[in-house]
């Protein structure tokens, strides 16, 4: 029988893991509670700097897993950040384009039809 040889991982990988688990915990946040700025989900999960959540929310906003939102009750240039999808699921150009707002009015107006504006 062949030996099996186990890898240790690597420091790099040891950190695209605790990335990608610490992007899971800000968009399963985001699902629970909606909308959040980057304070409070820099305090809510334990050991995330303000930096690295701002970091991430940018990465997970580019791959269309969160969306900015106006924050509730606050200035309008306040940014706060809503659950889109569930992270590690693919979006297709298609959705992500339908997903924001100004879109969806649109095509309502091509298509003829009256929305309410929020």
């Amino acid at each position: 029988m062949m030996p099996i040889l186990m890898t240790t991982p690597t420091i790099a990988q040891v950190r695209m893991l605790m990335k990608e688990q610490k992007k899971k915990e800000i968009t399963t946040l985001l699902e629970c509670k909606s909308p959040m700025e980057p304070a409070a989900i820099a305090k809510a999960i334990p050991d995330l700097s303000l930096a690295k959540a701002k970091r991430y929310l940018d990465e997970l906003l580019i791959t269309g897993h969160i969306r900015k939102v106006a924050s509730p009750g606050k200035r309008k240039n306040i940014v706060a950040y809503a659950y889109q999808c569930a992270y590690g699921t693919k979006m297709d150009i298609v959705s992500v384009a339908l997903s924001n707002p100004l879109h969806q009015l649109s095509i309502s107006v091509v298509l003829g039809k009256k929305i309410g504006v929020v």
